[in-house]
């Protein structure tokens, strides 16, 4: 049921077209339209659930991946530690102004019993 009134302007082109095809399929141009229209705003909601249905499964793969003992392992790789300082010691430039600092290469284990 059609009930709400949406105005737009169209190029005369596109006016010749719609008007054309909506005669051969025995419609009205602003028939044709709203049926335009409607399969589009369609597609475009599948087109949404499914993108966020991918993002959903995604995550929980992302999840899943990073719990026990992958997420362990993945704090203690060398390269994962290595990223970590070169953030830390990013951070402390930009928050001192000053030049290069270093953070010690201590591991996890070691950081938590004070070793420097």
């Amino acid at each position: 049921m059609r009930s709400v009134e949406v105005r737009l302007k169209l190029s005369p082109e596109i006016h010749s077209d719609l008007s054309a095809l909506a005669t051969r399929r025995g419609l009205l141009p602003a028939s044709l339209a709203a049926v335009i229209v409607g399969e589009y705003l369609d597609k475009y909601m599948e087109q949404k659930q499914l993108m966020s249905s991918a993002l959903d499964a995604n995550l929980s793969r992302m999840a899943q991946a990073f719990t026990g003992d992958a997420f362990q392992g993945l704090l203690n790789s060398p390269v994962f530690q290595e990223i970590t300082r070169d953030m830390v010691n990013q951070s402390i430039q930009l928050e001192e102004g000053s030049g290069p600092t270093e953070v010690s290469s201590a591991g996890p284990e070691d950081a938590a019993q004070g070793v420097p």
